[in-house]
């Protein structure tokens, strides 16, 4: 974390390669949670009527799925960093 605040005063061009990666890969995983929940929710939404009409419990699905969904991009981003991040690197 120090060296993230340290960054903060420098130009966001002339910051250290690993932190600009860092950062864009997160807002990037945020903005395909927020779509991949929206989308989970509209297709709850559409198929409320059916799953209300087989007498199940349709909102406790609908939001487990909007979660499951939102947090998928995250942890698939988490995984690659963790894989790139634990390679040895050459010198």
């Amino acid at each position: 974390m120090p060296i993230l605040a340290a960054e903060t005063t420098s130009s966001l061009v002339s910051g250290r390669p690993e932190t600009v990666k860092a950062v864009s890969e997160k807002v990037s995983a945020l903005a395909q949670g927020i779509l991949a929940a929206q989308v989970a929710w509209t297709r709850g939404a559409l198929t409320l009527p059916l799953v209300i009409a087989d007498a199940s419990s349709p909102l406790a699905d609908i939001g487990r799925s909007m979660a499951l969904a939102a947090l998928e991009p995250a942890g698939r981003q988490v995984r690659l960093n963790h894989r790139r991040l634990s390679r040895r690197r050459k010198r």
